[in-house]
């Protein structure tokens, strides 16, 4: 008889998740619009849900993984997240996802 060897998830990545709920906090975006971000299975790396307020970020997405040993891959995440907000979300405005993004750019170089 063959058995059937499934492999074990990965553990949860709370280190990113927590990091990357920290990051969207500080940016103080218009109407606070994620309570929790949280892994996610399947979809793009970075997704929004907007009713619950709620953000995926897909660790098994390869460009996630790519970004597993980069020290700044809060700083890309976060990029992505703020480009997600702002396009599910109306309050969210292009100039404010252009000030965030510079103000990722500027922590970047310094």
């Amino acid at each position: 008889m063959k058995e059937l060897v499934v492999p074990k998830p990965p553990p949860p990545d709370t280190a990113l998740t927590g990091a990357l709920q920290a990051a969207l906090a500080q940016m103080k975006l218009t109407a606070s619009p994620v309570l929790r971000v949280v892994e996610a299975q399947s979809g793009r790396p970075v997704r929004l849900l907007a009713e619950a307020r709620v953000l995926g970020v897909n660790t098994r997405h390869k460009a996630v993984r790519a970004l597993a040993n980069d020290p700044a891959r809060v700083l890309f995440l976060l990029a992505a997240a703020v480009s997600e907000i702002n396009r599910e979300l109306e309050p969210v405005t292009d100039a404010e996802e252009l000030a965030v993004l510079r103000d990722l750019l500027r922590h970047r170089e310094g």
